[in-house]
This record gives C-alpha cells, structure tokens and sequence, in this order.
C-alpha cells in the first residue's frame, strides 16, 4: 500500500536541496509518496496538513510555535559568492573590491551588514543592492552575473560543485541553522520516522561532500579573499 507524507519547506531548501534528492528518496522508499509543499509559512499543528515542516531559523532565534517538537537538521554559515564571468570584468583581490560590485540582498539586508563587520571594513549604512523576497532568487540572479550574493552553505553547495557560483572569500558569518518541526498532537507514525531517517542521512552525506570541497578550497587552487594562502 502506498503510504504519503506531506513536508512543508520554504521555496530555497526545497528548490536547492530536496528536490535534487528526491529521486534517491523515491528509489530507496517506493512504497512512500513525499509530498513537497512550498506555500505554507511556519508549521501549523492544528491548521496544516504537512506533518512536518523544515524550517529556517535565524541566528539567535528560536522556533516560536507551540505544541511542535524542534530537531536540527543543520547549522550554516553564509560567504560571498557570484558568477566565474562577473569576475572577468572586475576582479575581486580584497574585500573591499567586493563593494566595486552590486550587492545581492536576500530576505535580510543585516546579512550583509554582519559579514562586513566581521571584516573589519567599514560601508555605507545602508548597504545599496537590489532585494530579493526569497533567497534563491538571490542565488539565481548570482548565477545570472547580476552581481555578489552572500548564501550560506545549503544554498550554495551544488551552483559551487557546478561552477555556476565561485566564492569569493573564505570569511563567512553565522546563518543559522534548518529545523525539522514536527507537531506533538498526533503521534510519530513509522513512515515520519522513515523520512526523518532520510534527511538526517542525506545532510549527513551533504555536510562530509561540502566539508571535502571547502578543504580543496582552502588549498589555494581557488584564491578567494581572506585566505591564509
């Protein structure tokens, strides 16, 4: 019998992250039917249809809900990144060539702000650059060469692993962390556990691959700003 769960994501993670891997979900697990909905905001107990959500949360935030159960999926950092092509026409050597380009600004324009500050160079307040409501619109207008994003390691890892995206320094901020929610006001069916199972699996992998490519990173093949090569 064909068993159906429906998870609830914001449009970046289910667009960067989980839909790319569903075909592995499907492969491992025909006999279950993942449903993705993207419309929904934070996981409503006792409104939704979703029997679980991944959530983002923000850095020193905590999820707000009642009656869920809160499990980390994975905390990120964010880092500037843009298009090979954009940096053929202005180089980026040092952090300040990065104000020389228009900023990407996603759903909070503080990214940027907190990254700058942790470099040490001052900027104007506030920052210029266009914004965008969801932050892989971000990501795509990057990609588009429209200018330097700062995405965190979820959004950006496989435009990175493609060379659509190159970053361009190894300095990064703290961008808090994904969340699997889940409601306390129905029992945890074995199909639940069998999906959290997966993600758990699939991040875990994810994190050991973007680990091995940050240490590749950091051997200098690939200069980027704030290096120690």
């Amino acid at each position: 019998t064909m068993q159906r769960v429906e998870l609830s994501h914001k449009m970046q993670f289910a667009a960067v992250w989980l839909v790319p891997r569903l075909g592995n979900f499907s492969e491992r697990h025909p006999e279950i039917e993942l449903d993705v909905i993207t419309e929904y905001g934070d996981l409503d107990p006792r409104q939704d249809e979703a029997q679980a959500a991944i959530q983002y949360v923000e850095p020193g935030e905590t999820i707000k809900q009642s009656e869920v159960v809160v499990e980390c999926l994975s905390t990120v950092s964010a880092f500037p990144v843009c298009s090979p092509n954009l940096l053929e026409t202005i180089p980026i050597n040092k952090v300040e060539d990065i104000l020389k380009h228009t900023l990407l600004h996603g759903e909070d324009r503080d990214w940027w702000r907190t990254w700058f500050d942790i470099t040490g160079v001052k900027t104007d307040n506030p920052l210029p650059g266009p914004k965008f409501s969801q932050s892989y619109l971000t990501l795509l207008a990057a990609e588009a060469g429209q200018g330097v994003a700062l995405l965190d390691d979820v959004e950006a890892a496989d435009s990175l692993a493609a060379n659509r995206l190159v970053r361009v320094s190894d300095i990064e901020s703290p961008a808090g962390e994904y969340v699997i929610v889940q409601s306390t006001l129905t029992p945890e069916t074995a199909v639940m556990v069998t999906v959290k199972a997966w993600l758990r699996s699939e991040m875990d992998k994810f994190n050991e691959q973007h680990t091995d490519h940050q240490a590749l990173h950091k051997t200098g093949k690939q200069k980027t700003v704030g290096s120690p090569n």
